[in-house]
């Protein structure tokens, strides 16, 4: 009782939670098993039957194809508030940190391998497929008690996935890598990638050559151009509800169930970031149902009637171990910029203004996604699944027309004591932005000394050195605690002044002392948090042979019958103070707690919108 008062409290606080939007790491769709109108539709008239004091029972196929569409809203959930809007298409952008014209929206390309001067606009196109087959059987059990039955349903589900990504280059780049930006050596434009896709969706990585190792992204990556998809094959949840109808009589029945489902789904795995998904990402469910309907007319010879049909569940979803990308606490999409490996011994007696830096580059370049996914527990507070219909029968024909609601209140996400991510220790990595990461001994022939530079304020859009009114970008100003880098190539123990590249006279450049570490505390839980909401109509047509022949044992119905389902999420808009700016939502954690994971603001209402069209055909026995 505590569970399902707990469960009506999240549905409250669902509807009249605030909407703030950021970016979403894992698109969580409704469950191909939860869908009350596709079960309650075409055999209104075989299941809770009245006063039979027998068993009896009804079983049904029904085959389903569906497709999404209002492709927008996906893309506005993925990446949102990234996005700028041309010509009514949402757009995001990559461009270098000295691309002309860069926008304040758009992608840092220097994260992803790309020139200092390229630029690309990225465009999609996602859409998700659906066939499925569902197994329904419901068993009615008066013999034993007037009004309980039994039921369970399982749909078999293909899924195809695709996020319809199409890459438009504007300027290829020519600039190289200048010394000491990635690499000791001038990296050349023929070492570097020739486009975002290479980098997103193939796995590949510039070629620093042998000092500087550059890691290719291996999680939440995209599924690249629109001709590839992503599919899934799986059983989806087993719902089995076990009910009694304690009112019944010809013209009415009302009564509850308790029920449960079992996960047969597959679990979130954070690879892609648009992943194919059956079922409800491997939750356990409990809750309970209203069922009842109330027949308004009906004929002297009871061949022609009207009636309201209601179904309504409301399920708990339990903790579920899955594997989740996350963004840092600095802002939406961070999990696509570039982490660099930071440690011990420090080397090379590197300094900043004389005080030894507590760690050091390591050569080592890291996507921040692949610092950033692993398992979570993942629990859901309350879903409800409510439908309501009319059903007109006339003689052996049955037709629906009806309505259903459905949503799911606000995820709950939260660490794993035996799956510690990468940055449990506090003091491996930390992030890139646009600092140099070697300084130049002149000393001693201009030889490297890798520094202790990093960027904390940095963000998927931009570094802190390459930005309107910096001088001399390339000594590291605008770095973490910056302060005059001294060293000694030779390890002998010298501090000579460290110059931002090898010409003679260059000037020194700068070393974070203390660089600022990535921990476990910048990882925002929070804004990866879900919600959804979403309103569909529906019809349905069917035939059933010999209803009125008390004769016959076995009765078989057959019916055709569609959707289409409609998101909630109007919220979010793009280029509008809605669609939330990375400022905006800081504000917001600002405003709740002082943790960005103990944020009660963020939650981005995603859902889709789609629609389908079912056969539903079985037979019923008593």
């Amino acid at each position: 009782m505590k569970r399902m008062q707990r469960s009506f409290l999240f549905l409250i606080l669902f509807l009249f939670s605030p909407n703030l939007f950021g970016a979403i790491t894992y698109f969580s769709p409704r469950s191909q098993s939860v869908d009350s109108a596709r079960e309650l539709v075409g055999w209104t008239h075989q299941i809770n039957l009245c006063c039979q004091d027998k068993v009896y029972g009804s079983f049904s196929i029904t085959p389903q194809y569906g497709q999404s569409f209002d492709h927008t809203d996906i893309v506005e959930c993925l990446f949102c508030p990234d996005l700028t809007c041309v010509d009514g298409c949402p757009i995001l952008t990559v461009s270098g940190s000295q691309a002309a014209n860069r926008g304040d929206r758009d992608w840092l390309a220097d994260y992803f391998g790309l020139p200092t001067d390229f630029k690309s606009n990225i465009t999609f196109s996602p859409q998700v497929d659906t066939f499925l087959v569902d197994i329904d059987f419901y068993l009615g059990l008066d013999e034993w008690l007037q009004g309980l039955y039994f039921r369970v349903h399982a749909p078999i589900v293909h899924s195809r996935w695709r996020l319809g990504m199409c890459e438009t280059i504007i300027q290829s780049g020519t600039n190289n890598y200048s010394e000491g930006y990635f690499a000791p050596e001038v990296v050349n434009r023929t070492n570097l990638l020739d486009s975002f896709e290479e980098f997103i969706s193939q796995g590949r990585t510039p070629n620093l050559g042998s000092d500087v190792q550059f890691k290719s992204l291996q999680t939440s990556k995209w599924s690249g151009r629109f001709c590839n998809s992503l599919t899934k094959t799986r059983l989806s949840d087993v719902i089995i509800a076990l009910g009694w109808n304690f009112v019944c009589n010809e013209c009415s029945h009302f009564g509850f169930n308790f029920r449960f489902s079992a996960p047969a789904g597959n679990r979130p795995q954070g690879e892609f970031l648009f992943e194919p998904i059956v079922g409800n990402g491997h939750h356990w469910t409990v809750g309970g149902g209203l069922t009842g309907h109330y027949t308004f007319w009906e004929s002297c010879d009871s061949c022609r009637s009207v009636g309201l049909y209601i179904d309504a569940n409301v399920t708990h979803l339990f903790s579920a171990r899955q594997k989740r990308s996350f963004d840092l606490c600095n802002g939406p999409n961070s999990r696509y910029m570039l982490a660099e490996k930071i440690g011990v011994p420090v080397e090379n007696n590197l300094q900043g203004n004389g005080i030894a830096p507590e760690a050091q580059f390591k050569k080592v370049l890291n996507p921040v996604a692949n610092l950033t996914t692993f398992d979570v527990d993942v629990s859901v507070g309350a879903q409800a699944d409510v439908t309501a219909l009319i059903d007109f029968c006339f003689s052996n024909l049955q037709f629906d027309i009806g309505y259903n609601f459905w949503l799911r209140s606000c995820e709950s996400i939260d660490f794993r004591c035996d799956c510690p991510s990468p940055l449990q220790d506090g003091k491996s990595w930390a992030l890139k932005g646009d600092a140099h990461l070697f300084g130049f001994d002149g000393t001693m022939q201009d030889d490297f000394v890798a520094l202790s530079a990093t960027q904390s304020e940095a963000t998927v859009r931009t570094g802190r050195n390459f930005v309107e009114g910096v001088a001399s970008p390339t000594t590291n100003p605008n770095i973490d605690n910056p302060q005059p880098a001294t060293g000694d190539s030779s390890n002998m123990g010298a501090a000579n002044p460290l110059n931002s590249n090898r010409l003679l006279g260059s000037p020194q450049i700068n070393t974070s002392v203390q660089p600022k570490f990535l921990t476990e505390t910048d990882i925002d839980l929070c804004s990866a948090r879900t919600k959804g909401l979403s309103h569909s109509v529906f019809v349905n047509l069917s035939y059933i042979w010999d209803r009125d022949c008390d004769c016959n044992d076995w009765i078989p119905y057959l019916g055709i019958g569609g959707k289409i389902e409609l998101a909630n999420d109007n919220d979010k808009k793009i280029n509008n103070v809605k669609c939330a700016n990375p400022d905006d939502l800081q504000q917001c954690k600002i405003g709740c707690f002082s943790d960005c994971n103990s944020n009660c603001c963020s939650c981005t209402r995603c859902s889709l919108s789609g629609w389908a069209i079912w056969v539903k055909g079985g037979v019923s026995f008593n």
